[in-house]
């Protein structure tokens, strides 16, 4: 994950604590976010020099860990556990968006 899409997320959820997204519009602006870049494969490349990419599946990787994750900067503890359900919630959306805009 770049650093680009850990600060979109972050905006996502401060305006969703904020009270300027809902729930549920929040959750599936997060699940774009996730599934806007694949992440890359340690399969080599049959070129030199050519990440391979595989597809993002959620599906595969659900022990995904969130906790490290800062969702929520500055923010107290109710407010984290706040962005980390909408989080949980993204993660189950994301499977089923399909690269849709923000």
């Amino acid at each position: 994950m770049t650093h680009s899409s850990i600060s979109e997320m972050q905006v996502v959820v401060a305006r969703y604590l904020d009270g300027l997204e809902t729930f549920d519009a929040a959750a599936r602006q997060l699940a774009v976010v996730l599934r806007r870049r694949p992440p890359a494969s340690h399969v080599s490349s049959r070129r030199p020099g050519v990440l391979s990419l595989k597809p993002f599946s959620l599906r595969a990787t659900p022990d995904v860990r969130i906790a490290a994750l800062d969702l929520a900067p500055g923010r107290g503890e109710a407010d984290q556990a706040k962005a980390h359900t909408l989080f949980a919630e993204a993660m189950r959306l994301a499977p089923t968006i399909q690269g849709e805009a923000v």
